[in-house]
């Protein structure tokens, strides 16, 4: 999962991407960033002169992406995530010795 992604998402940057393993878990395109084919450098030059020329296409982007960031990879977000993966594990540990 690349974190220069999610850094610029964060910051509120509109986001033009490849389609690379990890941006599909980041970046919903059209949504909040544009996703390119990989090595498609036309592609990628015409999704930076769309954003270019569309201020409110380009604000709504960087919002959503602010808006998912905040949402799925926060601190706060990770935290739970990672809290209830070992609750998960512990609940599946003991459930392993009591039928062991």
């Amino acid at each position: 999962m690349p974190n220069v992604v999610l850094e610029a998402m964060a910051s509120g940057i509109p986001v033009v991407s490849t389609d690379v393993e990890g941006i599909g878990q980041l970046v919903e395109d059209g949504v909040s960033g544009l996703v390119v084919p990989s090595r498609n450098p036309k592609a990628f030059s015409d999704a930076m002169v769309v954003l270019a020329s569309d201020p409110a296409r380009c604000a709504r982007l960087s919002n959503a992406a602010y808006q998912r960031v905040a949402r799925f990879f926060s601190l706060g977000s990770m935290v739970d995530h990672y809290e209830s993966l070992y609750e998960r594990l512990l609940n599946q540990q003991e459930m392993e010795i009591e039928t062991g």
